[in-house]
């Protein structure tokens, strides 16, 4: 999925998680940030009231409930509420309201947020990163309720200011609070932390895109415009099955970025009377419907990602347990011999030079005679350990027998190669392993290397490092040995 692996490294832990962590203190500038953002999006709401109407479109309260729920961990949040209470009252006075009034809508939102925070901030299992179908079925209803409970006091403040109806006034708070939040938090839950390192690699992905990557994006683009120039009611609906592409292709946070596009151009366009011309003259019940179906076009793209999202954890992990050994986590059998082809023809065409390692633990038979499997299993998981923390980037280390273990490494000649064997035959030797009755082993590895030539089939390479794995073993266990063809030729004969 386009960009999703580099998303999912640097999102933010969730926010629901525990701990004992002190809370830290935002920032000043941090602060200021947030006024001037709240204070923008509440004069922005407040525009989109238009002909004595409640605001088509309110996405103050989303907004906050995103910083709040992305800081929530260890951070001291009621400088967050002062500041974004004061950026609205502010924008409230500024287009015309007393400070009485400013201060009951601020409250209402205040009662809005909170109840959805609170829910949401202790939901057992919910995922906020909504890569689980349910998750994000779970963010609606959570909104919803949170959206229900302040439309009934704002639907009495409503209906002081602009008149209409109480069911109707309370009716179009409700849903203009819901769009809010079903299409603005799933973008600001999935969307990366943008250290330099993702933004520069967003960027760079977005530069080498091919025409086929695009074309979900392009046909969206083509959707609003046709709907701009057919106009009718049925033009709201042109976007949907670009939307549903753009699921399949893309991001969980992409998609989400694209629906509230497509929410956004809708309002706009539909308020001033340009997309679809009728809209703007639909009578108020009629309103409040198009807004529901507004809404539900932009939540079935982003299930159809959410899906699309968990199907591919789900095959990610199927794919790890099949090319894993599940004692150590290093590669299988297969995988490492799959790879290391793979590797070795690349090598082959540029001429690199590379070398396999194979390490045989000696005496490893007695472990698990004299003090079980359990025991053998933590050595092996030692061993693996060991392996990580002295091969480089680029090297492939697997499992491929009970206590055998292969290594192709890199761009690497046989003198290289020797001395990554010698540390690793060293901190094997090195490393205590106490077992759970508190024995404390000592073990070593023999370690056979073979350089590869300039064609050197995969078969080939291993049976050379195998004899120089047995020249090891007849010089005494304990020790690194290169092959020598001119040796070791009979060695296993």
């Amino acid at each position: 999925m386009l960009l999703s692996n580099t998303i999912m490294r640097s999102v933010n832990a969730p926010a629901s998680s525990k701990s004992n962590a002190p809370a830290r203190k935002l920032s000043l500038r941090f602060l200021s940030f947030v006024f001037l953002l709240i204070f923008s999006l509440s004069l922005a709401g407040i525009s989109s009231r238009h002909h004595g109407l409640l605001a088509i479109f309110w996405p103050t309260n989303a907004v906050l409930l995103g910083l709040l729920l992305k800081h929530a961990k260890h951070t001291r949040l009621w400088p967050l509420w002062l500041t974004a209470c004061s950026a609205h009252i502010c924008a409230e006075l500024l287009t015309g309201h007393s400070l009485g009034l400013a201060l009951i809508l601020s409250s209402i939102q205040v009662i809005s947020i909170s109840v959805a925070y609170y829910l949401l901030h202790n939901t057992i299992q919910l995922d906020l990163h909504l890569r689980r179908p349910h998750s994000l079925l779970q963010l609606f209803l959570i909104a919803a309720f949170a959206s229900l409970v302040s439309a009934i006091p704002g639907g009495l403040v409503s209906q002081q200011i602009f008149g209409n109806s109480y069911l109707y006034n309370a009716s179009l708070w409700f849903v203009a609070e819901q769009l809010a939040y079903s299409t603005l938090l799933p973008a600001m839950l999935c969307a990366p932390r943008f250290t330099p390192y993702v933004t520069r690699h967003l960027f760079f992905k977005l530069k080498s895109l091919n025409r086929y990557q695009w074309a979900p994006f392009l046909a969206l683009c083509c959707s609003a415009m046709l709907g701009l120039t057919l106009g009718g009611t049925g033009a709201v609906a042109f976007p949907v099955l670009p939307l549903l592409w753009c699921a399949l292709s893309y991001s969980l946070f992409c998609t989400s970025l694209l629906s509230l596009l497509f929410v956004g151009w809708t309002l706009c366009l539909s308020a001033i009377g340009i997309i679809p011309s009728e809209l703007s003259l639909l009578a108020q019940d009629e309103s409040i419907s198009l807004h529901l179906g507004i809404l539900s076009i932009a939540l079935a793209p982003m299930v159809t990602a959410s899906i699309t999202a968990s199907r591919n954890d789900a095959v990610r992990k199927l794919r790890y347990l099949a090319e894993h050994d599940s004692l150590t986590g290093l590669l299988n059998q297969q995988t490492f011999y799959q790879q290391a082809q793979t590797q070795l023809d690349w090598y082959t065409q540029t001429h690199t030079p590379h070398c396999m390692l194979i390490l045989d633990l000696d005496h490893f038979k007695q472990v698990n005679d004299n003090y079980g499997h359990t025991a053998g299993d933590l050595v092996i998981q030692t061993v693996a350990k060991v392996l990580r923390a002295e091969l480089r980037d680029g090297d492939i280390a697997g499992r491929v027998g009970g206590e055998e273990f292969s290594v192709l490494l890199s761009d690497c000649d046989p003198t290289q190669a020797n001395n990554i064997a010698e540390r690793i035959r060293l901190h094997i030797a090195k490393t205590p392993i106490t077992l759970k009755n508190g024995h404390v082993l000592q073990l070593t590895t023999s370690i056979g290397i073979a350089h590869a030539q300039k064609t050197c089939e995969l078969n080939k390479l291993l049976h050379k490092a195998d004899k120089a794995l047995y020249r090891a073993k007849a010089n005494g266990r304990n020790c690194c040995h290169i092959y020598n063809a001119s040796q070791d030729k009979t060695i296993l004969n």
